[in-house]
């Protein structure tokens, strides 16, 4: 019965209907996958294939050496995550020495005295560097002539390898589909599929995208996107599509496919999530985009403008100061207009 299915390489699971994904890497992907991992591969399709991580370390080991170079050039990723930019390498000449100090080569493979490098083959293996995506070369002429000895395998192939490891590490991060862990990934997807059939005809696979059909009726998009953070969240209306801003919280920290079945529940109990996710609100409660007040009197004398009368009937009552709680714990912005705003 499986002789015609082929197992796919993002979710790890027999599929009759992969397809090949040629952007130099040639993986077979199911159709549920296929759009979410090219998506991935396609952004780091200018890695060239000589930046690949050695295939002695394991899956732990990457994510010390990930860890350890990450907390040395902690300030300069902070930076490029803000602006949503993928940290790609060293950023002038004294990150160089540092992060060439810490490389710890094995010294045994040192050849004494070592041996003169043509000035060409430097700059060659600094042009390979800078189209690799390497965002620096140094201009010291030791730190290049080292860095040129360690690529061309002066100290030995395994240190050559370590260094190769660093460079595809500082050009793939985690989210990416090169840089994932296989497994956790292909968990994480394998749950957003099991979820997907668990909310039945509320939520599907459309042409590439999720879409999912909210509690309160709306239509909801999802489908890859090309930058951080990798998917776009859409509200059909009338025909169109007008995109919502959702970014969950440390979403980084996260697997892809882990992201996508958080999205799918929110959007699934829309009614209830728009009670949190602010950009959401204004899709599910209506109205038009208003200045937000943050003037806490004026708030309270709009949530307080019909005070409950005492002698309504106590459920009515209750009602009243349950609508009141809630406009509290909700979008104010979003309220009916049962006074001007000041």
């Amino acid at each position: 019965m499986n002789s015609n299915r082929v197992k796919c390489d993002s979710c790890h699971l027999l599929q009759p209907d992969t397809r090949l994904i040629k952007l130099g890497i040639n993986v077979p992907v199911c159709r549920h996958c296929y759009h979410w991992a090219r998506s991935s591969i396609a952004r780091t399709r200018n890695v060239p294939n000589w930046v690949r991580p050695d295939s002695k370390f394991s899956q732990d080991d990457i994510s010390k050496l990930r860890e350890k170079y990450a907390r040395r050039t902690r300030h300069h990723r902070m930076l490029h995550r803000q602006l949503r930019l993928q940290y790609s390498g060293p950023l002038n000449d004294r990150d160089w020495s540092v992060m060439l100090s810490s490389l710890e080569l094995a010294e045994s493979n040192y050849p004494i005295p070592l041996p003169d490098i043509n000035p060409q083959t430097v700059d060659r293996k600094m042009a390979d560097l800078k189209r690799a995506g390497i965002a620096y070369t140094p201009q010291n002429p030791n730190i290049r002539e080292h860095i040129a000895h360690i690529l061309q395998g002066t100290f030995g192939p395994e240190n050559s390898r370590l260094f190769v490891t660093v460079i595809f590490l500082w050009l793939v991060s985690e989210e990416d589909y090169l840089g994932r862990d296989p497994e956790a990934w292909a968990k994480s997807f394998q749950l957003l599929f099991e979820v997907m059939q668990d909310l039945g005809d509320r939520a599907y696979f459309a042409n590439g995208s999720l879409e999912v059909i909210g509690s309160s009726g709306n239509t909801y998009r999802i489908q890859p996107k090309a930058s951080a953070p990798y998917f776009h969240v859409a509200h059909q209306k009338d025909e169109q599509y007008q995109h919502i801003c959702i970014d969950p919280l440390r979403a980084r920290s996260v697997v892809f496919g882990d992201i996508l079945v958080t999205l799918v529940l929110s959007l699934y109990d829309d009614q209830t999530s728009a009670r949190h996710i602010d950009t959401l609100a204004r899709h599910v409660f209506g109205g038009p985009t208003r200045r937000r007040i943050t003037d806490v009197q004026q708030l309270w004398r709009r949530a307080l403008g019909n005070m409950p009368n005492q002698e309504m009937d106590p459920n009515a009552v209750f009602q009243q100061w349950r609508d009141v709680i809630d406009r509290f714990q909700t979008n104010l912005a979003d309220w009916s207009d049962e006074e001007g705003e000041e």
